[in-house]
Formats: structure tokens, C-alpha cells, sequence
């Protein structure tokens, strides 16, 4: 899904709105009704200094005059999610990648949907044509999983992102930066507890990793007891990595 411009049509769009004339607008801005009129058939654009003029003219921002918006919607997402797992399904794989990357350029501060990119780059891992490519996927995921801790201010897409990328380095080999990423969480839920335990016994930290687990139990009924079951981020809750990832990560 690419962001389209479509300059032309929003500045005829809003024109009509404001009950202005091509002339008029050309007046106000200080061009040509010829300039106008070839910036709302398409045969031309406005000069970049112009833009925020024609946006203040309107009362838009710069971007809702050239159509760009640089977030998806959770409905975009999942429908652009969607896509990409049917694409990684068919392959090929190179191809469903390289749409992946090209996506998370294009909204480069949707961290909403970094983070399910990242789920999907886990996910579908074991389908890569060969080891290079699996860890280059991987690799992947933990890239766009940092930047949503980098730079995400909401807390449950910075949890997700941090598990997600716990899984990630455990497939990778480094179960300290697992531990490094989820020991700090707070009550961690089912998911978070799995990964983080297996990390744990990869460092042959048995004792660690049952005590994550009992905590996990404990915290569990706990929130049984207050009916708060399910009022949190937990990974299932949120469409996390599903249960065989945990599982291969233990």
C-alpha cells in the first residue's frame, strides 16, 4: 500500500469546498488561473515553496493537501498485514520481503505497524529459502522492534516490541539480550514469562527460569481473582507471536 499524492485533486477538491474560482485562488496566491488549472489536471504541481501557502489558504496541513498521511489505521494495517502473509504463503520470498522493507520505509513512524511487521517476519522465518535469508529476516524484525522502543511513547507497542525482539535474539543465539529486554518487565504475562524463561535456561539458569514461570502463575491468579484477566497488552491478547514461537524459543 503506497502513500499517493494527489496534490491536483485535493487543491480542486478544496477550491469547491471554499466556493472560490480558479482565478480567485490564482490572485490570493500571486500565479496564474493557467498555473491553477494545470496544478488540478495534473500537468503540473505547485513549486514546493508554494505548498505551504496553498495549505495555510485552505486551512490544511501540508500533508492532508498533498494526501500523505504517514500513519495506517489498525483496519489498514491488518488488511496490509494480510496481504503480506498471503505473499510470504505463495512467494516468493524475496519478493514478499523486499514488499515488507518497502512498506516500513514508506511509513517509517507507524510504529503500529512495525510492530506487526515484526510479528510477521518471525512468523513466517521458517519459510526463508535459506539460512541467510531466514537470519536477514530476522534481522528484519529486531530493526524495526528497536525503533518501536526507540522511538513509540505507547507502552503496549513497546512491550509487544520487546518481546517480539526477546524471540528474536533467543532464534539468533543470544539469549542475553532476551533476558536484557524482558527481565525488567514488570509482572510479564504467559508469553513474555515463556520467552523470557527459555532465555534463562539457555543460559543454564534453570533456577531463573522456574522461578519466571511460578511468578507468572502467581501474578495469573492473581489477576484471576481481581477479574482482570485479559484488561492487559498480554501477547495473546494482542495479536502477538503465536504459541509456536514461544514454544520454539523454550
Amino acid at each position: 500500500m503506497s502513500p499517493e499524492i494527489n496534490i491536483g485533486e485535493n487543491v480542486a477538491r478544496l477550491r469547491k469546498a471554499a466556493g472560490v474560482t480558479q482565478e480567485e485562488l490564482a490572485g490570493r496566491l500571486g500565479v496564474t488561473k493557467a498555473s491553477v488549472s494545470k496544478w488540478e489536471t495534473g500537468q503540473s504541481l505547485p513549486d514546493v515553496a508554494m505548498l505551504p501557502k496553498v495549505a495555510a489558504y485552505f486551512d490544511v496541513t501540508v500533508d492532508e493537501l498533498i494526501g500523505y498521511e504517514p500513519q495506517l489505521s489498525r483496519e489498514q494495517i491488518r488488511a496490509t498485514c494480510a496481504g503480506l502473509r498471503v505473499s510470504f504463503s505463495r512467494g516468493p520470498f524475496d519478493e514478499a520481503r523486499e514488499a515488507l522493507r518497502t512498506l516500513s520505509r514508506e511509513y517509517w513512524s507507524c510504529y503500529p505497524l512495525f510492530v506487526q511487521l515484526a510479528q510477521l517476519c518471525v512468523n513466517h522465518a521458517d519459510v526463508a529459502s535459506d539460512a541467510a535469508a531466514r537470519q536477514a529476516l530476522l534481522d528484519d524484525a529486531a530493526e524495526l522492534c528497536a525503533r518501536v522502543r526507540e522511538r513509540s511513547h505507547v507502552a503496549s507497542d513497546v512491550r509487544l516490541a520487546s518481546a517480539v525482539e526477546a524471540i528474536v535474539a533467543i532464534w539468533s543465539g543470544d539469549p542475553g539480550c532476551a533476558v536484557e529486554l524482558l527481565a525488567p518487565v514488570p509482572a510479564p504475562y504467559a508469553g513474555e514469562a515463556e520467552v523470557l524463561a527459555g532465555a534463562y535456561r539457555m543460559r543454564g539458569e534453570a533456577a531463573l527460569a522456574e522461578q519466571t514461570l511460578q511468578a507468572e502463575l502467581y501474578q495469573g491468579g492473581h489477576r484471576v481473582c481481581f477479574g482482570a484477566v485479559g484488561a492487559g497488552p498480554g501477547l495473546r491478547g494482542r495479536r502477538g507471536p503465536p504459541r509456536r514461537a514461544v514454544r520454539a524459543a523454550t
